[in-house]
């Protein structure tokens, strides 16, 4: 893999990442192109527009094009592609022939008027909330491996913070993890769920090729699915082990390919049940896989009805599991972390 493809790669697993945290956070995954806005929000320096796999796809077409004109007309976005879906609109009411062709571009105009009106609207950073939910200082938030944060409104009680962690040279990472916190502010308890991402190989994943997986995964084992964090209580029904989790994800041949991704969940303490042993090392194969992990969705819906995920822990526990999992080699990988907190 050349250099440039690595990077590529890195990039992409780290928008997934993303990707995967807006939609836990919200309850429906975000576009590409709007999670390529937030990973340029949470981290621009990362995520430039020179980068060609950001530049190719960050806005549609349509959106490219209103964009412009409202730049040119002294207009919003919204003000414009309303104007033209009315405009429409009359003329299908008055045509006497067929308006199939109406219908798709009303169609497409719809589709871009979401996206300028979710750009003013969904994941609104406000500082007057983040004031008002007095956020305790004591957090397990790992304010010196993570540097600044970024705060974004979920709705009226709930707000996500957010922190991205990366090697000082980008091309030089390893791979990426997520972790997802959820805050309960009445009790002062966390739970969480870790996420390794790793890119297939065609249908594999090989352990000779993706560099470090063993040793990060012996670690999450070791910091985690040992420690038995994901045990509930005897009145609580709860998924067996789930606390930390492999993400293979889709490689992109080259910065036009199209950005889509499964979704494999695959629980840590189960892996070694799935891979198989190669003539240099382990290897997991898709098709064994693909009957016995999580969908992205099932996931999400999962995690959020504290199904899977550790149990609440205070959080001297949270604090003793991250001295563990964030050591000097974890700092060569994309770190995105995650707290979900309410009022």
């Amino acid at each position: 893999m050349t250099e440039s493809s690595k990077q590529l790669n890195n990039l992409w697993a780290a928008l997934n990442a993303i990707r995967d945290m807006f939609g836990m956070a919200k309850g429906k995954k975000p576009s590409y192109s709007e999670t390529i806005q937030r990973a340029q929000d949470i981290e621009p320096e990362v995520f430039h527009d020179d980068i060609g796999l950001i530049k190719q796809n960050k806005d549609p077409k349509i959106v490219r094009q209103y964009s412009q004109l409202a730049a040119a007309e002294g207009e919003s976005p919204v003000k414009l592609i309303s104007d033209d879906i009315n405009r429409l609109r009359i003329s299908k009411r008055n045509s006497q022939s067929e308006t199939d062709a109406i219908d798709r571009r009303i169609k497409r105009l719809n589709k871009a008027l979401n996206y300028f009106e979710s750009q003013q609207m969904m994941f609104t950073e406000n500082e007057i909330l983040m004031r008002d939910f007095n956020i305790p200082s004591d957090m397990p938030i790992l304010r010196e491996a993570y540097g600044k944060h970024k705060d974004y409104q979920l709705n009226d009680n709930k707000l996500l913070r957010v922190r991205f962690a990366h090697p000082g040279k980008v091309e030089q990472a390893l791979g990426c993890d997520l972790i997802y916190e959820v805050y309960d502010h009445a009790t002062d308890k966390i739970r969480f769920v870790h996420i390794q991402y790793k890119l297939w190989d065609g249908d594999a994943l090989y352990w000779s090729q993706a560099t470090n997986l063993d040793d990060q995964l012996k670690r999450m084992t070791r910091e985690i699915c040992s420690k038995g964090y994901c045990d509930g209580s005897s009145y609580e029904y709860r998924c067996p082990h789930c606390s930390a989790f492999l993400r293979p994800t889709d490689r992109l041949v080259d910065q036009y390919s199209p950005l889509k991704s499964s979704g494999f969940h695959l629980q840590i303490c189960d892996l070694d049940s799935y891979t198989k042993m190669g003539r240099r090392d382990k290897i997991l194969y898709r098709a064994d896989i693909e009957d016995s992990t999580l969908s992205s969705n099932t996931f999400d819906e999962l995690f959020k009805k504290n199904f899977i995920g550790s149990r609440w822990l205070v959080k001297s526990e949270v604090d003793k599991i991250y001295k563990g999992l964030i050591t000097n080699d974890h700092a060569d990988s994309f770190t995105l972390h995650a707290t979900e907190i309410g009022r």
